[in-house]
């Protein structure tokens, strides 16, 4: 219950507002992975796992745009674009551990089978960082030649004016 209700709750804490194209994103990949994938057994059943670890990669790594363009503006930050970049990816690799975690605790927890073997574990944290450097690679060329529109409406989604101020 409480993932679903995640963006809300983010949305009411932060006091920000969660495009909704991401919270759409964050839908799918709940629906894909936790519901489809273990109520329905689908990880077990051929590249169903992996395609989600692949697809949490751009997701996550759209709101981790989304999120950084917030702490840039409220805070009138500028760092260079390899910080940036940098950022992006160790946020996400962070992110696909602790989904790992995550699986291996609810499998010793519930009895689910959401984690087969360490090679499983690891092919998994990879496709789900390895998105992330497309994203970073997006976030450049928005920088460098304004290209990849939709990373630069993630950086300045518009938000509430209280946000904004310090």
């Amino acid at each position: 219950m409480i993932p679903t209700a995640a963006p809300i709750i983010v949305e009411k804490w932060a006091k920000i507002h969660i495009p909704l194209n991401l919270q759409w994103q964050y839908a799918a990949l709940l629906l894909a992975g936790p519901y489809i994938g273990e109520y329905f057994g689908m990880y077990q059943q051929g590249p169903w796992d992996k395609l989600v670890h692949l697809y949490s990669g751009f997701a996550i790594g759209f709101g981790i745009i989304f999120t950084w363009g917030i702490i840039l503006r409220k805070y009138q930050l500028w760092l260079p674009l390899w910080v940036e970049i940098a950022i992006l990816i160790v946020t996400k690799g962070f992110i696909a551990m602790l989904w790992e975690v995550a699986e291996f605790f609810w499998d010793l927890v519930l009895g689910t089978s959401a984690q087969d073997h360490n090679f499983d574990t690891m092919t998994d944290m990879m496709l789900g960082t390895l998105p992330s450097i497309f994203t970073g690679w997006a976030v450049a060329r928005y920088r460098t030649t304004g290209r990849f529109a939709y990373v630069g409406w993630l950086l300045t989604a518009p938000q509430p004016p209280s946000l904004l101020k310090s």
